[in-house]
C-alpha cells in the first residue's frame, strides 16, 4: 500500500504540533506526559512570582507554578495553580510560602507541612503567605538605626551650637584664667611638699612623732586598757541596780514626807504652815530662857537650904514680890 505525499505531509505537521505542545509544556515547567496533581492558592501579592517557578518540599523541587491569573469577583486577589508531579501526601494544614529562591531574587513556592492528620486532594485551596523579602527585613532592621541616627544627628547639632554659643572669647578668658589660677595652686602645694619649712611638712612631722611615741607607749597603753576593761567588769558585777532603785524609793519616800509637809500635815506640817504655833513656841521658848536666867540670878527664890535646920524649908514663890514659908517637923 502506498502511502501518499499528503499524508506524510499531514503526520510531520501533526507530530510537530505535539513536540511544540510538550516543549512549550516542559518550558513551563509541566510535564504534559506524566500523572501529576494540581492544587490552587490564593494570595494578595505574589511579589515576582512568575509561571514555571518551582515547587519545592524540604528543599527538593517536586513541582512548578502552571499558571497565575486573578481571582473571578475578588478585589486584586491573585490565584496560583501549582502543579506536583511527585506522589506526595500533603496534611491538610500545608502551607505555600512564597520565597526567594537565590540571592538574586528569584521567587519559589516551598510547601510548609503541618500536624494535620487528614490529606488535601486534587484541586483543593491551599493557605499561602509570602515570606519577608530580604532587603525588606534589611530595611526593617535598617529604618530604626535611620531614625535613631537622625535624632542623634539633630543632638549633635544642638550641643554643636551650645559649644559654639558657650566657648565665646570671654569664656576662653575665663578658661585661662581658672588655669592659671589652678597652676598658682599646684606651686604652692608643692613648696608646701618640697621645703622642710612648710606648713604641711610640719604637720606630717608631728603626726610622725606622735606615732612613735604611740608605738613606744604601747605596754602602758594596753595594761591602761585592760585597767579600765578591769573597772568595766567590777562595775558589771556589781549590784548597781538594786542601789538604784533603794535610792529611788528613798527619794519617793522623801517627797512623800515634803508632799505632807506643805499640806500641813503631822507635828512638822503644822510647824511650818501654821503661824500661831510658831508664835506660841517662840513664846514658850522665850519664857524659859528668862526663867532659867531668872534662877540663876536668884536662885534662893526657888531653892533654900539650912543646916542648922533639921526639917526641910520648901520655898514656894506665888509672887516674886512675896515669900512664903513652911516648916515641917519631922
Amino acid at each position: 500500500m502506498k502511502i501518499s505525499h499528503e499524508v506524510k505531509i499531514g503526520f510531520a505537521v501533526f507530530v510537530i504540533l505535539i513536540m511544540f505542545i510538550w516543549t512549550y509544556n516542559f518550558l513551563k515547567g509541566r510535564d504534559i506526559l506524566s500523572s501529576t496533581v494540581y492544587y490552587y492558592v490564593i494570595y494578595d501579592e505574589i511579589n515576582g512570582l512568575e509561571e514555571s517557578s518551582p515547587v519545592t518540599l524540604n528543599g527538593y523541587k517536586i513541582g512548578a507554578v502552571s499558571r497565575i491569573g486573578f481571582v473571578p469577583g475578588k478585589k486584586g486577589e491573585l490565584e496560583v495553580k501549582i502543579i506536583i508531579e511527585e506522589l506526595v501526601n500533603l496534611p491538610s494544614t500545608t502551607i505555600a510560602e512564597i520565597y526567594n529562591l537565590d540571592l538574586l531574587g528569584t521567587k519559589a513556592i516551598r510547601l510548609i507541612t503541618g500536624d494535620g492528620k487528614d490529606f488535601i486532594t486534587k484541586g483543593d485551596t491551599l493557605q499561602g503567605q509570602v515570606e519577608t523579602a530580604l532587603q525588606d527585613q534589611i530595611g526593617n532592621q535598617l529604618y530604626p538605626l535611620k531614625e535613631k541616627a537622625e535624632n542623634l544627628m539633630v543632638s549633635l547639632d544642638s550641643v554643636l551650637g551650645i559649644i559654639q554659643y558657650t566657648f565665646n572669647s570671654d569664656f576662653s578668658n575665663d578658661l585661662s584664667e581658672s588655669i592659671r589660677h589652678i597652676n598658682n595652686i599646684l606651686s604652692d602645694l608643692d613648696t608646701m611638699v618640697v621645703k622642710k619649712d612648710g606648713s604641711l611638712t610640719s604637720t606630717m612631722s608631728h603626726i610622725e612623732s606622735i606615732t612613735r611615741n604611740l608605738e613606744k607607749n604601747n605596754e602602758a597603753l594596753t595594761r591602761t586598757l585592760e585597767n579600765f576593761a578591769s573597772i568595766s567588769d567590777s562595775i558589771a558585777k556589781s549590784n548597781i541596780r538594786s542601789s538604784i532603785n533603794y535610792l529611788d524609793q528613798s527619794l519617793e519616800n522623801f517627797n512623800s514626807i515634803l508632799s505632807k509637809i506643805n499640806n500641813g500635815t503631822g507635828t512638822a506640817g503644822m510647824l511650818v504652815n501654821n503661824d500661831s504655833l510658831y508664835k506660841q513656841l517662840v513664846e514658850t521658848i522665850e519664857s524659859l530662857n528668862f526663867l532659867l536666867k531668872d534662877m540663876q540670878m536668884n536662885p534662893k527664890r526657888y531653892v533654900h537650904f539650912s543646916l542648922l535646920n533639921l526639917g526641910r524649908t520648901i520655898v514656894v514663890n506665888e509672887n516674886p514680890d512675896k515669900k512664903k514659908s513652911e516648916s515641917v517637923d519631922n
